[in-house]
């Protein structure tokens, strides 16, 4: 019989260190996961998922800061009605001295007072804190956060979880140290120098698609089937269909998987070239509490739980984590400092002795840590069947921008920019040395159109003003197909090339992005699914990342389903 645990928590089931003491519990097979948030212990009537449990669990974040006393005692009430034997109350470290420190103490007092078996966790930050990050550190490699100047000894979110699946197995007793520990002292520029050297690492050709590969081959047994190409392929926009075609013509000895040498056919020269430009130097910020603020309220982060969030940042560099600890601010160098330094150091490596007693010595560096979410951090695609893409940053005409490089199986490299409000966008094929026919089109309706061609094929697109024909004119570029002499000259009189509006999509089969070949279909099923912004549909398909030609259909569409939700309501 299926032993249950309870496991509350904040809304939040992107925290690394939950996902893995699920999958832990899960893939035993011993356990029935029931899950609780923890705004539904608050109240007076708590709410009821179950009627009985052996083991409950509480992970405490910021957002229940503000009320974790009152989260804590509801949580200890619901576990003893709940016949629970053993609780665990997982918890950041944050010293005394601080106001937050003093109400972390007060709601851990109070579960300790309970009369079940109690394991208690605090934690130092976690490297998954690094995560929130990964936009920043993939287009500019920097890193801003609020960390102060003193080294912290981050931790591993997977050590955590380890120590809740083992403890609840048995293995490990109820008497942790009192903070978990990661295995150094890091400061912000620590933490960056690392992942600059992490980056470098991962930029050889080979090792890199290896780490593609590896990320498809989901059970590791170094051979691709369909079931693990498909959802890599349906993310970037393709369809099953064509996932199929692309599985039957890259496995060249027809046994229906793909190996690691026929993955990276013709792939070594152009990763090669691609890879030796990417910067891996990464740059520590230590931003302003305002910055900080707005940074997070940017990346979709609540307010309250922003403000809850610096107050534990502003707690950990003032005072420390350890009651001992102060972190007095001091810009010389002093026999006081240097003490403080030493002491630091000291009380670690005592803290670290004690977490590889009691939990063995499983604890990960931040170097062993990062290699596993490098790829999130580096702007290379592998796009299968179109080729590899790179995505940066930048200016252009003056304002933000992305600018691409699309590296095609025919040694074709296309090179574009666009600004982020599609007013301006250029592609070019690399290959500037050549004499090239130059049709424009110009009205203050429209703006500037300029196609350049050579033997009737697109040699470069310049666009200034929004243009729906954009579209068809990237397909026609992407694919290398020359343009009939009737479509150059109604594109001279006309500024167009007889193109479908975005009304006109009607069939699941029609071809929205085509430089990721996203179907209507699939933003059909991601909209219908949930996905109700443009952000959440590139996050998903990598649609408007290359020319951006397809952004005003993706838009029109979003447009559509809010209408369609209206109605329904």
């Amino acid at each position: 019989m299926l032993q249950t645990i309870l496991i509350v928590f904040a809304a939040n089931l992107q925290q690394i260190t939950i996902q893995n003491f699920i999958y832990h519990l899960i893939g035993s097979e011993k356990y029935d996961v029931q899950v609780l948030l923890t705004s539904e212990l608050s109240g007076s009537q708590l709410t009821r998922k179950l009627d009985i449990a052996n083991s409950a669990f509480i992970f405490i974040q910021p957002a229940d800061f503000d009320q974790v006393m009152e989260i804590s005692r509801n949580f200890v009430v619901l576990a003893n009605e709940l016949g629970c034997q053993r609780i665990g109350w997982i918890a950041p470290a944050c010293s005394e001295k601080s106001d937050l420190g003093k109400r972390l103490a007060e709601a851990e007092n109070l579960v300790r007072s309970s009369c079940l078996e109690t394991l208690i966790l605090r934690h130092a930050p976690l490297f998954s804190d690094i995560l929130e990050h990964k936009k920043e550190l993939k287009y500019r490699r920097t890193l801003s956060m609020s960390l102060g100047t003193n080294p912290l000894p981050w931790v591993a979110p997977e050590v955590i979880s380890q120590a809740l699946y083992k403890w609840v197995l048995g293995e490990i007793n109820n008497q942790p140290p009192d903070i978990i520990v990661g295995t150094s002292l890091l400061t912000g520029d620590n933490i960056a120098k690392t992942l600059s050297l992490v980056i470098k690492e991962n930029l050889n050709g080979m090792i890199f698609a290896r780490q593609y590969f590896d990320k498809i081959d989901v059970d590791l047994n170094n051979e691709i089937s369909l079931a693990e190409l498909l959802p890599y392929l349906l993310k970037l926009g393709y369809s099953q269909d064509e996932a199929v075609n692309i599985l039957e013509e890259t496995h060249t000895d027809g046994n229906g998987v793909i190996d690691f040498e026929e993955f990276t056919q013709g792939l070594g020269e152009n990763l090669t070239k691609i890879l030796a430009d990417v910067p891996t130097k990464v740059q520590y910020i230590n931003i302003a509490k305002s910055t900080s603020i707005y940074d997070m309220i940017a990346r979709g982060i609540e307010e309250n739980i922003a403000q809850s969030r610096l107050e534990l940042c502003e707690a950990v560099n003032e005072y420390g984590l350890y009651q001992q600890e102060d972190h007095k601010k001091t810009e010389i160098v002093t026999e006081e400092s240097l003490v403080n330094k030493l002491s630091r150091v000291i009380t670690h490596h005592k803290k670290k002795q004690e977490l590889d007693q009691w939990l063995g010595n499983i604890n990960i560096s931040l170097t062993d840590w990062a290699k596993q979410y490098v790829l999130d951090w580096i702007n290379v695609y592998i796009l299968p069947g179109r080729g590899i893409l790179t995505i940066n940053e930048g200016l252009f005409a003056e304002q933000p921008a992305l600018i691409t490089r699309l590296f095609q199986g025919n040694n074709r490299v296309i090179l574009g920019k666009r600004t982020l409000d599609m007013q301006t966008v250029e592609m070019q094929l690399a290959n500037t040395d050549t004499e090239v026919e130059v049709v424009s089109y110009q009205s203050p309706e429209v703006g500037e159109r300029i196609l350049k061609l050579k033997n009737g094929q697109i040699f470069s697109v310049s666009v200034r003003g929004i243009w729906r024909g954009l579209r068809l004119v990237t397909q026609l570029f992407l694919q290398n197909q020359p343009i009939p002499r009737w479509q150059v000259a109604l594109f001279r009189e006309l500024g167009e090339l007889a193109i479908e509006e975005a009304n006109n999509l009607s069939s699941v089969e029609d071809i929205v992005c085509n430089c990721t070949q996203t179907k209507c279909g699939k933003f059909q099923d991601l909209i219908a699914g949930g996905c109700n912004n443009l952000e959440q549909l590139v996050e998903q398909t990598q649609a408007t990342t290359i020319c951006g030609s397809c952004k005003p259909l993706i838009e029109e569409m979003l447009g559509s389903a809010s209408g369609l939700s209206s109605k329904k309501l």
